[in-house]
């Protein structure tokens, strides 16, 4: 069971089953035996019309970005408070996510006020990132790889920003991700990557080739880091031009977004 925890605990604890994909819901107007679908506690946003939808109006979408440790259920609450309109998880591992349900109670909790929200993993293989996939998608409005991490334990494992030169492997995570999902529960799904590390001329050319295969595998939307995974954020500042080409390249991927971190 997902706690579903209340900002100031004052109406009854509510939980989301993850194993069934309902919720179950304690109030006045249901006994605590009744199971509700999901859909009717928590509807499902569209992310990409959001997206859209700003572009046409010459606009933006605040979204407040993954970060490690800290961007738990309580913290995206406070995000959206302040008029935050998407919320990331931290980055999990979809290894463990798809194997124990330990790990996904231990790793994710949501609630009905927590949307948009964008669930991020880090994987490096299609069976496990796909089957997380099928486990998050009925709680969440979209789901992201991360592939721009630069920690060292990350990519040690082959995870992370290790995977920007392994532009195949990325292709094969989306492309069977997209392919595994239930009927109706279908999720758009992202790609952080950062700039590939042998991009060093002002056209990046890998980096481009690199959102070429992220989009023919069915990418909704690409986020750009503007340093390679050497260039680490306190010793290097961000290269802003990495991603505004990159994203001058795709302007057929229904959307990208640029990290800049000085």
């Amino acid at each position: 069971m997902l706690p579903l925890t209340e900002q100031h605990t004052r109406t009854p604890q509510k939980r989301f089953n993850l194993a069934e994909n309902y919720a179950l819901l304690n109030t006045n107007n249901h006994s605590s035996d009744e199971y509700i679908p999901i859909d009717e506690m928590k509807p499902h946003q569209d992310i990409m019309q959001m997206f859209r939808d700003a572009k046409q109006n010459n606009t933006y979408l605040k979204v407040q970005a993954p970060m490690v440790r800290y961007s738990k259920l309580a913290f995206r609450l406070l995000c959206l408070e302040y008029n935050c309109d998407v919320v990331y998880t931290p980055m999990m591992m979809a290894d463990s996510f798809s194997k124990s349900q330990k790990a996904r109670d231990s790793d994710f909790a949501t609630h009905v006020h927590d949307k948009p929200l964008v669930v991020q993993f880090a994987a490096n293989n299609p069976t496990d990132f796909s089957l997380a996939c099928q486990y998050i998608a009925p709680f969440c409005d979209g789901i992201d790889i991360n592939c721009g991490c630069p920690q060292p334990y990350v990519m040690k494992e082959n995870l992370g920003a290790a995977l920007v030169t392994q532009p195949q492997k990325i292709f094969d995570m989306v492309h069977e991700a997209n392919n595994k999902f239930i009927s109706g529960t279908f999720r758009p799904i992202g790609v952080k990557i950062r700039i590939h590390p042998d991009d060093d001329s002002l056209e990046f050319r890998k980096t481009i080739d690199l959102a070429r295969q992220i989009e023919k595998a069915g990418a909704s939307w690409v986020t750009v880091h503007g340093r390679t995974h050497k260039q680490r954020t306190k010793n290097t500042k961000v290269n802003p031009d990495g991603p505004k080409i990159v994203k001058q390249a795709y302007r057929s991927l229904s959307c990208i977004m640029e990290t800049f971190f000085h």
